[in-house]
């Protein structure tokens, strides 16, 4: 029997163009190359070159080169994070998450590598499990280093959703040990600061202590919002619960205290500063650094602590169980309460 007679098919890729540019519904268009992972051929999205097909092959040629060196390579490390942080997820994150990351951003591209490269030129195709172990590994940082690799995890896996990429090496590598925080702080380290620290720093302890809130929940107080009758509200951050703190005497003086600097007028936020404006995260560090070097200068104190230690001291001098100190946080799991949660407990002798 005779085969019917079939027309060739008509091949779009011109050898004089460069690779993966071909024709495309009428158009020239660029397809980025990003290898192959189990036996498939990985590409990026189309880049548009020419809305016509009857462009020379000079001029292909130079827009290729302008499309490719537009930014950073396509399929490395470098655009992948650019992608991410250019996306909604990364816009709706907290301002001082997005800080966090662009720093782990510049460090993970800038990271130098063997042969004197850029990690952030390393294309994913290469990158696996053992590539993220050796970055993890040498870091100058164990903790940094986990927190640059989280993020760029988490950009992988916003960016697959936008394109073709490989799978996702890093939920696989070995991270680096972090050992849970414990200091715990003493009444009389506590009163030794508080003694040196200004009026606002002293507002900011009592606060912080009593309320058991984070840095970024005692900045964020609103003056109307959060000041009720009965207490204060505590708009936790993180994932953990909203709480009305029960008013008592000490904590009543403290937000009284923090009105009086308000002076004739109401100011929008809390704990303010000389010019009545809220503080940033840079500025309450500075007082809060002021005030600590002034104690360890004095020699009454021997070993410095963070602002974020009073909140641990708080959750473990709150008395009540553990599931009432996990309660007393606004935490939504008993691990995240043991962190915080470092005073000894107390149990009765055998006899």
């Amino acid at each position: 029997m005779v085969k019917p007679f079939s027309m060739p098919r008509k091949h779009t890729k011109n050898r004089r163009w460069p690779p993966h540019v071909t024709v495309s519904k009428g158009r020239i268009v660029w397809r980025p190359y990003f290898g192959r992972e189990n036996g498939k051929t990985l590409f990026g999205k189309e880049v548009v070159l020419f809305r016509h097909t009857d462009a020379r092959d000079a001029d292909v040629w130079d827009e290729y080169n302008r499309a490719a060196n537009a930014g950073p390579t396509k399929g490395t490390v470098e655009w992948l994070l650019n992608r991410f942080l250019d996306s909604t997820k990364f816009k709706r994150l907290a301002e001082r998450t997005q800080d966090d990351y662009r720093k782990y951003k510049d460090a993970i591209v800038s990271r130098k590598i063997r042969g004197g490269k850029r990690f952030g030129d390393v294309e994913l195709t290469t990158i696996s499990v053992r590539t993220i172990n050796t970055y993890l590994s040498s870091a100058s940082s164990a903790v940094q280093g986990n927190r640059q690799m989280a993020m760029m995890s988490s950009a992988w896996n916003w960016v697959a959703g936008e394109e073709h990429l490989p799978k996702n090496p890093i939920p696989g590598c070995r991270w680096n040990p972090e050992k849970a925080r414990n200091r715990y702080v003493e009444d009389w380290e506590y009163d030794v600061v508080y003694k040196h620290g200004s009026e606002t720093v002293k507002i900011g302890m009592e606060l912080t202590y009593l309320c058991r809130l984070r840095k970024c929940e005692l900045l964020a107080l609103e003056t109307l919002r959060d000041c009720r009758d009965d207490g204060l509200l505590a708009r936790r951050r993180k994932g953990s619960r909203h709480q009305i703190i029960e008013s008592s005497e000490r904590l009543k003086a403290a937000i009284d205290a923090a009105k009086a600097r308000h002076g004739s007028v109401t100011r929008f936020k809390l704990l303010v500063n000389k010019n009545g404006d809220g503080y940033t995260p840079n500025g309450w560090g500075k007082v809060w650094g002021d005030a600590m070097r002034k104690a360890l200068a004095s020699g009454d104190l021997q070993q410095s602590f963070t602002f974020h230690d009073l909140k641990r001291k708080g959750v473990s001098d709150f008395e009540g169980t553990d599931t009432e100190k996990l309660d007393s946080a606004g935490h939504k799991d008993k691990r995240t309460a043991e962190i915080y949660n470092v005073k000894p407990g107390k149990t009765r002798s055998t006899r």
